[in-house]
């Protein structure tokens, strides 16, 4: 009976062994694709950021508002416009979707330029010849030194929601990496002037000569006839290249968000330029005259034609959302989420986890050995397992301690602030996962059924809604889910969702099998990935409804819609952009700013004539209208929202 049961099991049917002749790079591959699509779309823009993001694209497409960033009516210089552009450009070529799902093209098209720039940095941070496998057990299941890279970034709890969401971080993001890739790659190969060959030594660098000792060039018997005009060529040509994509990085990093990430990777450059002498070196001025050429395109024109269209409006965005929020400026705008030092910390270690945690663990490490090594008056310092290029090993450490600290030293500081320090931070922690061998086993399992459990929750709390609305197995472990999530709901299935969530769970259960525990990082990264996709696939609607204002203003626009004109009161840049953008009203702020809902102080002349007043404020605490000749005529908020919208009419 027992072998006849093993004759029939899941390994021995056919597909299985179909399966087993595919490598796991594939699976992991369409599993981390499918995960940094899905959530993109089928929703409404969600707070934070986003709403006023989409806010400014559907002010471009129907205003033509492409200079100057509009929200409703009022100008909005915090960010910089260019993933706006881009946004509505999407937006305008495909008419037939509509403008918010259409607009977020442009979150896949500046993820499309940060992974490709991530997975070139680390093809040239870990040479595959050298580099040894993670875990001796499972060197011919391991994928290869790009994609492991892509496993340490899918780690980072802080990238999942923000990657999603149409802002300008990811463009920032894009540019960021980019520029660091440009950097990395003007970083010469080590090239010998005798023969033009790439040169085995570490300490070669192109323009040595004598390189060619004896088994000098044998990984790269390939080469090893190569022509030194060849060579010579190849070297310009790469500092050209490189050069015009370092420009275009921190170019695009400047159209997005301003002054942060060209300044981090202008002080990288600087120092690169002091402690290499590769940089230094006169073939580099061809990097340095393309890089200045290209980055001019974009960080001239665009500030050029501000200032001339309005010098006020220069200054708010150059000296108070650039520099005035770093440095803290008493008449900067405010951000309600700013960090004293031990929050940043904090912050950086949880947003960054676990990646950040095995980071510092491992520099730790690394350093006490450094150390020891030194005190022992040893002649070989540490080196690291995956034996990177030190010299880029140290361009991407240079660009994460300048991002690291100037976020640290900055006067504000939100979590999304973070993102262009993800990629180098899981660049330089690759070195460290050899610490993890002893805990491959055990951890991947105890993170397997980790993620088995939640996703077993997410099944039943989306059969619980399907059936009577309710999500009872949810409500017993978290009490409080009706605070946040809307209770009772009615999701309607849509079974062709169902059975691609269905499909995503057997690619994780293959990932598994065919890891068979030896990576508890790659079982963290495809368990966030495949709990993050399961949950928007069945479960979108649900969470649309509490997070979404479509429902809310679309109840209040058969009361507006008459109306010439609309005051509004407490409504910040998210509220304002919805408004516009589902009834196709333009609220006139109360009170005169360009930041959230107004300056508290001075009265806007335009929104006096308006008889009609809507207010968002706080359910527990109302902001009373007193005066007689208001009276309510419209109620509504989100679905467990702690905040409502009250609209007034004004009646003599």
């Amino acid at each position: 009976m027992l072998k006849s049961i093993k004759k029939y099991s899941l390994t021995s049917l056919p597909v299985w062994q179909i399966l087993k002749k595919i490598p796991i790079t594939w699976f992991i591959y369409v599993l981390f694709f499918a995960y940094g699509l899905i959530g993109i779309f089928d929703r409404f823009p969600w707070k934070a950021d986003e709403p006023y993001s989409f806010g400014i694209i559907w002010n471009i497409i129907i205003n033509n508002q492409w200079l100057i960033p509009h929200v409703a009516g009022d100008p909005f210089v915090e960010k910089s416009p260019l993933i706006f552009w881009i946004g509505a450009i999407f937006a305008k070529a495909l008419p037939f979707i509509p403008a918010h799902e259409s607009s977020r093209l442009a979150i896949i098209l500046f993820m499309v330029i940060t992974i490709a720039a991530f997975c070139f940095i680390a093809s040239r941070l870990f040479d595959e010849i050298n580099r040894q496998p993670l875990s001796p057990a499972s060197s011919h299941r391991l994928i290869s030194y790009p994609l492991h890279s892509i496993t340490l970034l899918v780690a980072i709890i802080g990238l999942t929601e923000h990657i999603h969401k149409l802002t300008a971080d990811i463009a920032q993001l894009a540019g960021a990496t980019l520029a660091l890739a440009a950097l990395v790659g003007s970083k010469p190969i080590a090239l010998c002037r005798s023969c033009g060959a790439r040169c085995a030594q570490s300490s070669c660098t192109y323009g040595n000569e004598g390189c060619c000792a004896p088994g000098a060039l044998t990984s790269h018997n390939e080469l090893r006839f190569r022509k030194k005009s060849n060579a010579s060529k190849e070297v310009k040509t790469r500092q050209v290249v490189s050069g015009f994509l370092f420009g275009a990085g921190v170019g695009i990093a400047f159209l997005s968000k301003g002054l942060l990430v060209p300044g981090i990777a202008g002080l990288t450059l600087l120092l690169c330029l002091i402690l290499f002498q590769d940089f230094r070196h006169h073939t580099k001025l061809r990097f340095y005259l393309a890089a200045f050429i290209s980055v001019l395109t974009f960080v001239i024109l665009w500030p050029l034609a501000l200032y001339h269209r309005s010098a006020e409006l220069f200054h708010e965005w150059f000296w108070l959302n650039n520099i005035g929020r770093f440095i803290g400026l008493s008449d900067a705008p405010p951000v309600a989420d700013n960090k004293n030092y031990s929050e940043k910390i904090i912050a950086i270690l949880v947003n960054g986890a676990p990646t950040s945690i095995l980071f510092v663990i491992g520099s730790t490490f690394a350093f006490i050995r450094w150390i020891s090594y030194k005190i022992k008056h040893h002649s070989t310092v540490f080196k690291m397992v995956f034996k990177p290029q030190l010299s880029t090993y140290a361009i991407v450490l240079l660009f994460f301690t300048i991002g690291f600290f100037s976020l640290f030293s900055s006067a504000s500081m939100r979590d999304i602030y973070l993102l262009p320090l993800y990629p180098p931070l899981a660049l330089l922690t690759v070195p460290f996962t050899p610490l993890l061998r002893g805990l491959d086993k055990t951890g991947s399992k105890v993170i397997n059924i980790f993620f088995g459990i939640a996703l077993l929750i997410i099944i039943l709390t989306w059969f619980n809604l399907v059936m009577d609305g309710e999500a009872r197995l949810l409500q017993v472990l978290w009490s409080d889910i009706d605070n946040v999530l809307p209770l009772p709901f009615a999701l309607q299935p849509k079974w062709y969702l169902f059975t691609l969530a269905m499909i995503i769970i057997i690619l994780w259960l293959i990932i598994i099998k065919k890891s068979d525990n030896h990576s508890m990082l790659l079982s963290w990264a495809s368990g966030l990935a495949v709990t993050w996709s399961i949950t928007f696939l069945l479960l979108m609607p649900w969470i649309n409804a509490a997070r979404s204002y479509q429902d809310t203003f679309l109840t209040l626009a058969p009361f507006i819609q008459n109306s010439e004109c609309l005051a509004t009161n407490g409504l910040g840049e998210s509220e304002q952009s919805m408004l516009h953008y589902v009834t196709g009203k333009v609220g006139i702020k109360i009170y005169e700013g360009h930041s959230g809902d107004g300056d508290g102080v001075t009265l806007n002349k335009n929104a006096q004539r308006c008889l009609l007043l809507l207010v968002q404020d706080n359910v527990h605490h109302p902001k009373k209208i007193q005066a007689d000749h208001w009276i309510p005529i419209w109620v509504g908020q989100r679905p467990a929202d702690r905040n409502n919208f009250t609209l007034y009419k004004f009646t003599q």
